[in-house]
């Protein structure tokens, strides 16, 4: 289950995989599968590796309170 506290990150800072789940309180598995769904929105970095925008997070989050 997501947290229900709204992430506190900025907008267009990038965050990693592991920052994401824990900021959102929900695992890698979980993240994949909202990922894959098209709920939040992933980015490569120049070596390969994947992050969040902190405004793709918050948007993600307020999403899931909604519903």
């Amino acid at each position: 289950m997501m947290t229900l506290k709204r992430p506190q990150v900025e907008e267009e800072i990038r965050y990693s995989v592991k920052q994401t789940c824990d900021l959102l309180g929900i695992s890698r598995d979980c993240l994949l599968r909202l990922t894959r769904k098209g709920s939040i929105a992933r980015y490569k970095d120049a070596t390969g590796g994947f992050f969040y925008y902190g405004k793709d997070i918050l948007s993600l989050f307020d999403n899931a309170m909604r519903s």
